[in-house]
């Protein structure tokens, strides 16, 4: 009777500690997106550069001031940012922006 009561009781408390100690290891797994966790070097050049278009003097006071930017083209010596309102704005290539030329979706 005591030997069975034992069992019993041991078998519901390692139930109770299975259940979380499975949930805690599914939660401390690899995520397989690793962009969830940290962007990587061109993701970072992207949102710099496409953050860009609005800075200087130029910039101020234009119609697409508030418009976000869409697409961002590269090319060997310039910038072409894309708007919503489908304007455009270029802007020569800064030397520390190390993108390669190509077409590139603004977040």
């Amino acid at each position: 009777m005591m030997n069975s009561l034992f069992i019993k009781w041991n078998l519901l408390r390692f139930k109770w500690f299975l259940f979380p100690f499975l949930i805690f290891l599914k939660g401390c797994q690899s995520s397989p997106n690793s962009n969830l966790l940290y962007p990587n070097q061109q993701q970072l050049q992207i949102r710099l550069i496409c953050s860009q278009a609005y800075s200087g003097p130029e910039a101020r006071h234009q119609t697409w001031e508030k418009t976000p930017v869409r697409w961002l083209f590269v090319t060997e010596d310039r910038v072409t940012f894309y708007f919503d309102s489908d304007q455009t704005r270029v802007m020569p290539r800064k030397p520390g922006w190390n993108l390669p030329p190509g077409k590139y979706l603004c977040e």
